[in-house]
């Protein structure tokens, strides 16, 4: 009896050993990899809205808030993509023993499966919305699309490569088909199967994340409502926070899928005494492993010890711009190149710069303007505080938030006075005032990190409504007659419009907050170093947008060929929606106010998005031609 207890202590011990010896080299390389991490982001100066060292997202981690954020979405990712996987597992085995049973079926379908690991999940996960609604069934089926395939394949292998001679043994003693496959095919295809399950696992968390993008309830975020709201906002640190905690739902659920293929395989074998592994590196690895330990303790060490807290190669130096001998225009007779990156495709939001280009009016001002587009997740403020481009659009809610963590971006031009962010319903919808409308039912389809929908909550308490990620489509609030959805007026309304879908709106700017949404930004050393640039610049924008609030038609018909999704006609009647809120209450075009900083700053205070800023923050983050407050 004691010697049977005995032998398992000792076979218990063995087993934690060998779960030590697995689990230590990945941790060791984790380790050095964050530490190496750390000594690169703190040698170079690499500011945290580019690259976040892992001491400042540890910093981050700490915080009670972000805890709790990131431990509702990961349970939430996680049920998801278990979810997913669970699905992908059972018809995967299902479809994959259909193929391998029927030659025509296997011939004829089974190159045709393939596709489903070529689709772009990204692109028809938006599809999913339509067909499953928001929430976990989506992005369950999301998971289930990218991760079924691994799991058909190796079925289908695995029942294929099943010994002729048993299938014949099987035959001869009566067995049935059911039987064959239960008692034979099954087993014998286990490991191949297992294969799939652990492969369909990783890939599970990848769906899910990704149908999260477009599919995820953002009043309790998943990973990957969380990841989209912070690259938004510029909060690295906890995408990173983010990112990491969908690798441990990935990791754990592959751990969870080899412990059951193990316990099954045991189960089906006659289990043979444990025995330590014998695994020793030769004494070149040692010396190897031990010299890049040397060497990576000898550059902590020089970091940590060195000035200015490490940054020793942080560059100094002017624009890093490939243009740099040409930003001064008294520097040459020549035209200056300059880029201005766009947020978004080409729309009438840009017209007024799309018309001075077509027009001429930078070649005029000495300046030759390239337009670059934007689209989806744009990093325009990052580019702009790199100096990888001389200028950008951006919101003016980013700039505050980059200026606040350290990022030299200035605004330059506001295209527009006021935000022309508002809240479409249907013509019928009950409520009257933006305030009814928050405190009804049903769902608002937003953008993943809308600050607005943080100050509404602010302002008129927790909402009615439930909120989901939306990435602008339309097909599922024409289905939804409940369904509300956070727009630009002179996007999404006027295309419904051309629809004959009769909508409500409700300006955001009603609740007080009321951003300058769409501002051309530079670099600070931009702004304060090529003054008579910036002024051109100015200059150039204000003609250009007043030309085309005058006379919109053509440069409407060259953003409608680049821009196909958005027809001439929408175009058209988009600017005459646009119009107001361009202008604004008779100021002139492209001006800011410090006052509307200042308020935009303690909102942004209140909310806990920015610390509380010095008195002179507001006007840090705009360009005013007269240096007097207004």
């Amino acid at each position: 009896m004691n010697g049977s207890v005995s032998v398992k202590k000792a076979s218990l011990k063995l087993r934690l050993k060998a779960v030590w010896q697995a689990l230590a080299p990945p941790l060791f390389g984790a380790l050095v990899f964050c530490i190496l991490w750390e000594d690169l982001c703190r040698l170079f100066g690499t500011p945290s809205y580019v690259l976040p060292a892992p001491s400042h997202i540890l910093e981050v981690l700490g915080k009670a808030s972000v805890q709790e954020l990131l431990l509702n979405a990961t349970l939430q990712t996680a049920s998801a993509a278990l979810l997913g996987f669970g699905l992908s597992a059972f018809f995967g085995v299902l479809l994959g023993t259909l193929l391998a049973s029927v030659h025509f079926l296997r011939i004829g379908v089974y190159p045709l499966a393939n596709l489903l690991q070529m689709v772009p999940i990204i692109a028809i996960a938006p599809l999913l919305n339509i067909w499953f609604g928001y929430g976990v069934v989506g992005v369950a089926a999301s998971a289930m699309i990218v991760s079924i395939f691994p799991v058909i394949a190796n079925t289908v292998d695995g029942l294929q490569s099943v010994d002729p001679q048993l299938r014949e043994l099987f035959t001869i003693y009566g067995a049935n088909a059911k039987q064959r496959w239960r008692l034979l095919e099954i087993p014998a295809a286990l490991p191949q199967i297992f294969t799939g399950f652990r492969i369909a696992a990783g890939l599970a968390v990848i769906g899910a994340v990704v149908g999260e993008l477009v599919s995820g309830v953002l009043k309790e975020p998943p990973i990957g409502a969380v990841i989209a709201s912070n690259l938004r906002t510029g909060k690295l640190e906890i995408v990173f926070s983010a990112i990491a905690c969908s690798a441990l739902v990935g990791f754990t659920l592959f751990a969870l899928v080899s412990w059951l293929g193990q316990t099954f395989m045991v189960g089906l074998s006659k289990e043979q005494p444990y025995q330590e592994s014998k695994v020793s590196a030769n004494q070149k690895e040692r010396w190897w492993l031990g010299g890049f330990c040397l060497a990576l303790l000898s550059l902590t060490l020089f970091v940590f010890l060195s000035p200015n807290d490490g940054s020793i190669l942080e560059d100094s130096s002017g624009f890093k711009s490939t243009h740099q001998e040409a930003l001064n225009l008294d520097s040459t007779k020549q035209k200056v190149k300059v880029r201005m990156q766009l947020n978004w495709v080409p729309e009438p939001e840009f017209g007024g710069i799309y018309e001075a280009k077509r027009l001429g009016y930078d070649q005029e001002l000495g300046i030759d303007l390239e337009i670059v587009a934007g689209g989806p997740g744009t990093p325009t403020p990052q580019l702009i505080a790199q100096k990888k481009i001389e200028f950008g659009v951006v919101d003016g809610t980013q700039i505050v938030s980059m200026r606040a963590k350290g990022a030299d971006i200035v605004g330059v031009y506001a295209s527009f006075q006021n935000d022309p962010r508002a809240f479409m319903t249907h013509k019928h919808h009950p409520a009257h005032t933006i305030e009814q409308l928050w405190s009804s039912s049903g769902l608002m389809a937003v953008e993943p990190g809308s600050l607005f929908m943080q100050w509404l909550s602010h302002k008129y308490g927790n909402s009615g409504l439930n909120w989901v990620s939306t990435s602008g489509g339309l097909a599922q609030f024409k289905l939804d007659p409940k369904l509300s959805q956070a727009v630009y007026v002179f996007s999404e309304p006027v295309t419904l419009q051309l629809d004959k879908v009769q909508t409500r709106l409700f300006p955001i700017l009603e609740s007080g907050f009321n951003p300058y949404a769409v501002v051309v930004t530079a670099h600070g050393d931009l702004v304060r170093n090529n003054p008579k640039l910036i002024n051109a610049m100015e200059q150039m924008l204000r003609k250009g947008w007043t030309s085309y609030l005058n006379s919109p038609t053509e440069t409407n018909r060259l953003l409608s060929q680049l821009n196909t999704s958005m027809s001439f006609q929408a175009m058209e009647l988009a600017i005459k929606y646009a119009e107001p809120y361009i202008r604004g209450n008779k100021v002139e075009l492209g001006s800011m106010l410090k006052s509307r900083w200042q308020t935009l700053e303690q909102q942004l205070s209140i909310l806990k998005v920015i610390p509380k800023q010095t008195p002179d923050f507001a006007q840090s983050c705009f360009r005013s031609r007269t240096p007097a407050n207004d």
